[in-house]
């Protein structure tokens, strides 16, 4: 009971710098599912608003937020901002997809409701710090203000989706993606740190992920200047390092550090660092929940986690170069090399002479190339996204609706070549096209998404019995209907179908331009990147989207 109130206290001072519905969306976020923390939360905030006599003390009850207003897509915002689609929505506001008339340009617009003077002053000081910093990897932020009646700003629309969702569907993610992703989130908070902004919120749901791959970070709701020090508890408490929940003391670039340890431990493991050992003051080393991990990224995430900021990276600068830097692949393939040169003479002969004849084919079949793929579909490039149709079921055994579909996007995200096209957008694209958001994607439907949203390719998957075994096939298709890449595999059993649908996503991979090397570096097995359980990744599938049961039945 006493962790329970001490993590109640946390939250409790960090809720008192929110009002109305600001605060009910803040204690959603830092709560989440943990009822018993919620209600000891408020308790907390209903003995803090009443005095001695047990009644509400009317000076502090918050102020009754206006009533949200309600726009449709086409609505011209403030004279400037053309309404397409709404792209999120929560407690303090909604984040809308709109057109910057003065600017010709397609922008994020955040509608914020509160109209308070500290909600004010909280988005005023956002903007200010953020709009210091210029960065590939921090979201720009353009303009603010206030128009029918609203308080808004707009700024850089980032195509993709946050790296909560990414997380969401992956679980965690291969060391090289994790490796990747923490460079580029070392170079923005630089960036930010060296215009003297601290975030103080770092976490995912504040990380977007383009249709590229590249991270951006968002949300510099409650950031300050360099050398500022917490007068109050403020961030996502899952998130704050030790110094930001003791008011007066300092705080740094470090306790940026510190979150930016949290975040890359749970994208390396799947697991929050808290959640591993509840209660236990040391944290499980990422190498016990993760065999093979490299040592150069375990050692400098649990460094970012130190208790003290001073055993932390000096800076995030300190801490990219901390980060393996590859060398160690280069070593591993000049051993094969010199392993090699050493070997006996008639085997470096028989090599030489495979070779010879290596190059005959090889020019044969450059030769012979062109005329086998006049046909062909050129193959992608990292700089195009895909749509997923909804994999054809013929087993009878509903277990796989959904599923598979859901395993496929997991193996392909693990690409840093491949981008698949978010759900959401998904849905955005259907409603563009006047059809039901819970319309199935089929093979047609996918391929006139791609053509709307203008994308080059879509993949579907059908999975088939063939006796006691399963077939899988994937197909790639480019927007005209001409087949991409295909691909192929049988299962002997049920409990292999999500093994050899990995297989078939790596080699479909391969096909569609990827390297070898980057297909065999970020390639975990299904059944550990979901789970073994194609009945738990069902009812998972079921509940990403509830309209999947109405369609398979």
């Amino acid at each position: 009971m006493s962790s329970l109130y001490k993590g109640a206290k946390d939250v409790f001072i960090a809720a008192l710098e929110h009002e109305g519905a600001e605060r009910d969306a803040f204690l959603a976020d830092a709560c989440g599912g943990d009822t018993a923390l919620r209600e000891e939360v408020e308790s907390l905030l209903r003995f803090h608003q009443n005095d001695s006599t047990g009644f509400p003390t009317p000076a502090t009850a918050p102020p009754e937020p206006p009533p949200p207003r309600t726009f449709q897509p086409g609505f011209v915002f403030g004279m400037r901002y053309r309404m397409v689609t709404r792209l999120g929505k929560g407690g303090m506001g909604d984040v809308w997809r709109a057109d910057d008339l003065m600017l010709d340009t397609p922008v994020a617009l955040k509608l914020i409701r509160s109209t308070s003077q500290a909600g004010r002053e909280r988005l005023l000081q956002e903007v200010r710090l953020a709009r210091r910093v210029t960065h590939p990897a921090v979201v720009r932020v353009f303009d603010v203000g206030e128009a029918d009646d609203e308080v808004f700003f707009s700024m850089e629309l980032v195509e993709g989706q946050d790296l909560a969702a990414v997380m969401r569907h992956a679980g965690r993610l291969a060391p090289g993606r994790v490796i990747e992703i923490a460079r580029q989130l070392c170079a923005g908070l630089h960036a930010a740190h060296t215009e003297g902004v601290l975030h103080r919120d770092l976490k995912p749901a504040n990380i977007l992920v383009d249709q590229h791959g590249r991270v951006r970070i968002t949300d510099f709701g409650i950031a300050v200047p360099t050398g500022a020090s917490a007068v109050l508890a403020a961030g996502t408490p899952r998130y704050m390092a030790p110094e930001q929940r003791t008011p007066g003391a300092a705080i740094s670039p470090q306790t940026d550090l510190y979150a930016l340890g949290v975040v890359l431990y749970e994208l390396a493991t799947g697991q929050h660092p808290t959640s591993v050992s509840p209660g236990a003051t040391q944290i499980v080393p990422l190498s016990e929940l993760v065999p093979g991990v490299n040592p150069a990224l375990e050692n400098v995430i649990l460094r970012a986690l130190s208790p003290s900021p001073q055993d932390r990276p000096a800076s995030a600068a300190a801490f990219a170069a901390m980060l393996p830097s590859g060398e160690q692949e280069v070593h591993a393939l000049r051993g094969v090399v010199l392993e090699t040169a050493t070997q006996p003479f008639w085997t470096r002969a028989w090599w030489m002479a495979m070779a010879g004849v290596l190059v005959v084919l090889v020019a044969l079949g450059a030769l012979l190339a062109p005329l086998s793929r006049q046909d062909s579909a050129p193959p992608l490039t990292d700089s195009d996204t895909i749509v997923l149709a909804d994999f054809t079921n013929t087993t009878s055994e509903p277990l796989f609706d959904g599923a598979l579909k859901v395993a496929l996007a997991v193996a392909l995200e693990q690409s840093p070549f491949l981008k698949v096209f978010p759900d959401n957008r998904v849905q955005e694209t259907l409603r563009l096209m006047e059809r039901p958001t819970d319309t199935a994607i089929t093979r047609d439907v996918a391929r006139e998404i791609a053509m709307r949203a203008g994308l080059k390719a879509t993949i579907s998957g059908s999975i088939a019995s063939l006796g006691r075994n399963y077939v899988l096939a994937l197909e790639a298709s480019a927007q005209n209907g001409d087949v991409i890449a295909r691909e192929q595999v049988e299962a002997r059993s049920k409990e292999e179908v999500l093994t050899a649908l990995g297989t078939a996503v790596a080699s479909l991979r391969e096909r569609l331009g990827e390297s070898l090397q980057s297909v065999t570096e970020f390639d975990v097995p299904l059944p550990r990147a979901t789970t073994p359980s194609l009945e738990a990744l069902h009812a998972y599938a079921l509940a990403l989207d509830p309209a999947a049961t109405r369609r398979s039945t």
